[in-house]
């Protein structure tokens, strides 16, 4: 009965490490960070960053305060 147990535990545990992991990536802002955002709108905001390999892109920050929506918009386009 024992030896069932080691088998069938290390069998578990084998399974586990072969399964693929989901990891989800937070979107970042290269420009202002969500603290700065959550200062200047008052509360905790949601993200949405849009970033090319060039920085160019938009970021918004968006609060929800009732039936209004406070956003903080930033686009950057990169001159050559």
């Amino acid at each position: 009965m024992l030896n069932a147990m080691r088998i069938s535990s290390k069998f578990v545990l084998m399974l586990a490490l072969l399964m693929p992991a989901e990891c989800y990536a937070q979107a970042r802002c290269p420009w202002i960070n969500e603290a700065t955002v959550r200062g200047v709108l008052g509360g905790a905001v949601a993200l949405t960053a849009n970033v090319n390999d060039q920085g160019s892109g938009v970021c918004r920050f968006s609060l929800q305060q009732g039936a209004a929506v406070l956003e903080l918009r930033i686009s950057v386009n990169v001159m050559e």
